[in-house]
């Protein structure tokens, strides 16, 4: 007997709302797609670096340049400083622009290094008064020449810096996206080779975290990438970009590489890892990644004090 209103044929009956969300969540995804996944949000970081270095190349960005190429916008910065040199001791910071120079009554723009250097070398025993630019502010100190700064010419009258020209460069839009591409590479070689190597003198206990920032130190970096510009906060940010590609994909628990070894493991044994094991091997990594980031933010505020 056929009711009204009955179809003929097999109908299944409609999934709970449940079983479809069940089907549309990551783990029931086949282990490509779960990897895909996970590999896009590295990728994803690795192309807005590309990005930001082509926006940056094509704004332009503060290139050195040699005498012959320098054009009447380079400035002359300060490079290096010998350490206990009387530029040191004067205050004068690596990153300075030379705006000019005085001592007997006599000042100069120098535009080239030689001519600061023969400006003090013929200054005599007379302190030399240097007024330059740092982060966009104009500084004023005196420093006096003396021999002995450089090992290499120990009779010379020196104050100890390293000078170079440098100006604000803009490539067009089809050099900014090879150069960028090219500067993306070599940052996340650079990167790549930096945090290994942390690694390796991490296990051998012989890490040194001067160079390792956390957020504090960022923001202060960050200080210092804006007083050079808009390029310099953009390359900035796209070698965070690239910091946190490579730092993701590391095998460890709570980070996507760690959940990428977990998909792994799950392909080639056939079966998924149970959930208490997978639950608490996150729980690890990631209060391990919290005390490292406590201990890095410390770190960082004992540079500042």
């Amino acid at each position: 007997t056929i009711l009204p209103g009955a179809k003929l044929g097999a109908q299944s009956a409609p999934a709970p709302s449940g079983q479809n969300d069940r089907n549309r969540s990551f783990v029931s995804k086949p282990k490509w797609a779960q990897a895909l996944v996970l590999v896009a949000g590295i990728g994803a970081n690795i192309l807005f670096a590309w990005l930001l270095f082509i926006i940056a190349l094509s704004h332009g960005v503060l290139t050195g340049v040699s005498t012959e190429d320098a054009t009447p916008s380079a400035q002359l910065y300060i490079l290096e400083l010998v350490p206990g040199s009387p530029a040191v001791k004067a205050g004068i910071p690596a990153g300075a622009v030379v705006e000019s120079l005085s001592a007997r009554g006599e000042t100069v723009v120098p535009s080239t290094p030689e001519e600061f250097s023969r400006f003090i070398e013929t200054s005599g025993d007379a302190p030399v008064a240097v007024a330059y630019l740092f982060h966009g502010q104009d500084k004023r100190t005196e420093v006096m020449p003396s021999v002995g700064v450089f090992a290499d010419a120990p009779e010379k009258v020196a104050v100890g810096v390293s000078l170079g020209l440098a100006e604000v460069q803009a490539l067009p839009l089809h050099a900014a996206i090879a150069e960028g591409f090219v500067m993306t590479m070599q940052g996340l070689g650079d990167t790549v080779t930096g945090i290994f190597s942390l690694i390796a003198s991490a296990t051998a206990f012989r890490a040194d975290l001067a160079d390792v920032a956390g957020p504090v130190g960022i923001v202060g970096l960050v200080g210092d990438a804006t007083a050079l510009g808009l390029s310099s906060v953009l390359i900035f940010m796209a070698f965070i970009s690239l910091n946190l590609a490579v730092i993701n994909i590391l095998p460890v628990p709570a980070l996507d590489g760690g959940r990428l070894l977990f998909v792994l493991i799950e392909a080639v044994k056939g079966s998924p890892i149970p959930a208490k094991v997978a639950y608490y091997t996150n729980a690890t990594g990631f209060a391990v990644l919290i005390l490292l980031m406590i201990a890095i933010t410390i770190h960082d505020i004992t540079k500042l004090v």
